[in-house]
Formats: C-alpha cells, structure tokens, sequence
C-alpha cells in the first residue's frame, strides 16, 4: 500500500511510462530500498518472492530508458532488503 501510495508510476510490469511522464520517484520509502512493493510481499510470505526475480531486468530497463535511474540507484543502494541487498 505504502508503495503505490508513493508511486503513482507503480505497475507489475516493467516499462517506462512515457505517456504519463515518467520520472525517478524518491519519495520517503524509495529512499530505503528501490522495489519497495516486492520488498512488501517478501513480507507476506517467501513465496512472493518468485513475483520479485525481475528485479535485475527491471533495474537494467529503467538504467537504459528512465532519465536519472542510474543516480537513484547509486543513491539508494538496495533493492529489496535493506542493509542486505
């Protein structure tokens, strides 16, 4: 919920969002960890994770195609779990 609270570009699937103007968001949780909705259905339980194995592709989409990425994700270090990876 926090996720699409503060994302209003949040989707399961990986594109840019061209049409809506697409940009980094940063807001509060964004800064902690980048898949912050994968990082809340790690939460509910270990078979969600299997939903969060693209986040490799994602990260390298978003790198190519979303302007500013590539500096959000030196800012914001981890991807799933915060203080592990």
């Amino acid at each position: 919920m926090w996720a699409a609270a503060s994302n209003p570009f949040l989707s399961t699937a990986i594109r840019v969002q061209e049409d809506r103007r697409h940009h980094v968001v940063v807001a509060r949780p964004y800064r902690l960890v980048r898949r912050l909705m994968c990082f809340g259905l790690c939460l509910l339980g270990w078979r969600y994770l299997v939903t969060c194995s693209g986040t490799g592709l994602e990260d390298r989409t978003l790198r190519a195609e979303l302007p500013g990425h590539k500096e959000y994700t030196h800012r914001t270090r981890y991807c799933l779990v915060p203080g592990v990876w």
